[in-house]
C-alpha cells in the first residue's frame, strides 16, 4: 500500500529532525505486519531557516523528499493542497504532522492508519489530552457547530493531524474554494468534507499534544477557520437544514482536558486581546442579527450568552445566501464576540478540574443546538402562519 505522510512546515528547524525519525520509526513497525511503500513530504513555505535542510539531513529508512512552495500563495492550506493536487489518484493513504509537535510518538502512525486499513474509515481524527487553555476554536466554535447541525460529537474536528484515504482525498481536493482554505481554515474543510459526503470518521486517543504556543495566532486563526466553515454551512444549507432536527449521535462522550498540564497565556497576551476587542468592538455591532443586548461592551460572555449568539449566527449564514465577501465580514465581527468569550472562559475555569471543565463544555454544546433548532423551529412556525 502506499502512504504519504505529509509534514507541512514554515521555520520549523527546531523539531523538524525529531518529527521526521518518529514518523519514520513508526512506519517501520508498521511495515512489520504490513506491507509498506511510503513517501515521507515536506512541502515548505518559504522557510528562512534550516528547515528544509535538516529535514534531507535526517537519517530514514523511509525515502522523503521536500518540495519548496515558492508561489504567491503559502500556508498550511496550500501545501496540503499541493499534495492532493501531485498524489490524491496514486496514494492509497494521507497521514498528517504537525512539525511543531514535540509530544509525538511512534504509536501515533500506527494509531492513525490502523483504521483506514479495512477500507471502512475515511478519516481518522486524534483524540488529544490538551491544556484547559488550549483548543480554544475546537471548544467555543468548531465542535459544538458540528454537534449542533449534524448531531455528531467531533471532540476536536481541527486537530492538526489526520489520517485520511484515497477516496477521502479526492473529495477534499474538490472542496477546495475560499482563501482561508488554503491557510488555517484547511484543517475545517478536512473534517467537514467527511461529514458532508457521509464518509465514516473514527477518533482514536493519542494521549498528549504538546507544540508551540497557538494562541499568539488567535484571532487569524479563529477568522480563517470560521470563514471556511460558514462558507460550508451556507453552500449546504438546504441539506444541513433538513438533517437538524435527526437525533445526535455521540461518538465520544469527553474527558479531553488534561488534569494536570496547565500553561496559561501570559498577562501580557490577555491584555492585547482586550486591547484588541476595545478596539475593534464596533466591527460587532455589524451583526444586525444579534440582539443588541448581547453587545454590550461591558457584558460579561457566559455559555448563555455565547450560546444564544452563535445560534443566532448560524441561522443567519443557514437561511441567507451570501457570497465570500459577506462570509468573510460575518467572520470578522464574530470575532471580537468569540475573544470576548475566551476571556471570560479562562475566569470561569479558573478553580475548576478538568472533569468539571469538560462538563461546561458539553452544557455548551448542548445550548447552543438547542438555541438553533428553537431558532429554525420560530422561523418555520412564521412561514407557515403566512401562508
Amino acid at each position: 500500500m502506499k502512504i504519504i505522510v505529509l509534514i507541512p512546515t514554515l521555520n520549523e528547524e527546531d523539531n523538524i529532525k525529531l518529527v521526521t525519525k518518529i514518523i519514520d520509526r513508526g512506519l517501520t513497525k508498521l511495515a512489520v505486519n504490513v506491507k509498506v511503500d511510503a513517501l515521507i513530504l515536506n512541502i515548505d513555505s518559504g522557510s528562512t531557516d534550516q528547515t528544509r535542510e535538516k529535514f534531507l539531513r535526517t537519517k530514514t529508512i523511509f525515502p522523503k523528499q521536500t518540495i519548496l512552495n515558492n508561489c504567491r500563495e503559502k500556508g498550511k492550506g496550500f501545501n496540503v493542497f499541493k499534495l492532493l493536487k501531485k498524489f490524491r489518484n496514486s496514494a492509497d493513504y494521507f497521514l498528517m504532522f504537525d512539525a511543531d509537535v514535540t509530544s509525538i510518538k511512534d504509536e501515533w502512525v500506527n494509531k492513525l492508519l490502523y483504521p483506514l486499513l479495512n477500507q471502512k474509515t475515511d478519516l481518522v481524527i486524534p483524540l488529544y489530552k490538551r491544556n484547559r487553555y488550549e483548543g480554544n476554536t475546537t471548544n467555543h466554535f468548531s465542535s459544538p457547530i458540528i454537534y449542533s447541525l449534524l448531531g455528531k460529537d467531533i471532540a476536536q474536528p481541527v486537530a492538526g493531524d489526520f489520517a485520511f484515504s484515497k477516496r477521502a482525498a479526492r473529495k477534499i481536493y474538490q472542496s477546495f474554494s475560499g482563501k482561508s482554505d488554503y491557510h488555517y481554515g484547511v484543517d475545517t474543510l478536512i473534517t467537514w468534507t467527511a461529514l458532508l459526503n457521509n464518509l465514516h470518521i473514527k477518533q482514536v486517543k493519542l494521549g498528549k499534544k504538546i507544540h508551540k504556543p497557538s494562541f499568539v495566532k488567535i484571532v487569524p486563526m479563529f477568522q480563517e477557520v470560521s470563514d471556511t466553515t460558514f462558507k460550508l454551512i451556507n453552500k449546504h444549507r438546504q441539506f444541513l437544514i433538513q438533517n437538524l432536527f435527526k437525533k445526535t449521535q455521540i461518538y465520544y462522550t469527553n474527558q479531553v482536558i488534561d488534569e494536570k498540564f496547565v500553561s496559561k497565556p501570559s498577562i501580557f497576551s490577555l491584555k492585547a486581546i482586550d486591547k484588541y476587542i476595545e478596539d475593534n468592538f464596533r466591527i460587532a455591532k455589524s451583526l444586525k442579527f444579534i440582539d443588541r443586548k448581547f453587545l454590550i461592551k461591558t457584558d460579561k460572555m457566559h455559555a448563555n450568552e455565547w450560546s444564544k449568539i452563535l445560534a443566532k449566527c448560524l441561522t443567519y449564514i443557514l437561511n441567507t445566501k451570501l457570497n465570500a465577501y459577506q462570509i468573510n465580514c460575518v467572520s470578522t465581527a464574530l470575532t471580537i464576540l468569540y475573544l470576548k468569550r475566551i476571556l471570560n472562559y479562562f475566569e470561569e475555569i479558573v478553580n475548576l478540574n478538568s472533569s468539571e471543565i469538560d462538563k461546561l463544555l458539553l452544557r455548551q454544546k448542548k445550548l447552543i443546538r438547542k438555541n438553533l433548532i428553537e431558532e429554525i423551529a420560530n422561523i418555520r412556525a412564521k412561514t407557515l402562519n403566512k401562508l
